[in-house]
């Protein structure tokens, strides 16, 4: 959708920011925070089922369902210790295939599968000697939300990807059939 590439190239200068605020932390051993609610550091994707896959599916189903958003991968942000530090792990090629099979990962609440593939858009650049992964996700239109992954609907709030209510999900699908008649 058009969208999509509004959101790919409104985001070049934020990314451009996040990532040489990053490799400034990096090199100098210091850290500023650069997560946000349309922003999430992944350190690696090296298969479809481990806990790092999982998560990063959780954020892009709480992209599509909140406002969109950008994942970089290869870039691990360790805030749960003193002092805080981010971990450069790099992009790599075996991330490409469970990368990929997001686009067949979400169903919707009738749980049938919903391809992705239009709101979501993939790019590697270079970064401090290497590459990180950008994921670019496009918010779901009212009237295709929520998805859900492993029978679960998740939205953003702030830095953290949360389930969201059952009664808010019932309440949308009662919108959705007021909106349609």
């Amino acid at each position: 959708p058009i969208n999509l590439l509004k959101l790919h190239y409104s985001m070049n200068k934020e990314i451009k920011n996040i990532l040489d605020t990053i490799e400034h932390c990096l090199k100098n051993n210091s850290y500023e925070a650069v997560e946000t609610e349309r922003v999430e550091l992944k350190p690696s994707l090296p298969n479809e089922k481990g806990k790092e896959a999982i998560s990063v599916y959780q954020s892009i189903n709480a992209f599509l369902n909140t406002k969109g958003g950008f994942l970089l991968l290869g870039i691990k942000d360790v805030n749960n210790t003193t002092p805080n530090r981010y971990e450069f792990k790099g992009y790599k090629e075996e991330f490409e295939s469970p990368i990929k099979a997001v686009e067949n990962k979400f169903t919707t609440i009738e749980q049938r599968d919903f391809d992705v593939s239009p709101y979501i858009q993939y790019e590697i650049v270079d970064f401090y000697n290497d590459k990180v992964c950008i994921v670019y996700v496009n918010e779901l239109p009212e009237d295709e939300k929520y998805l859900f992954f492993n029978k679960i609907a998740y939205k953003r709030v702030i830095t953290g990807d949360h389930r969201i209510h059952e009664d808010a999900i019932e309440q949308h699908e009662e919108y959705k059939e007021e909106i349609k008649n």
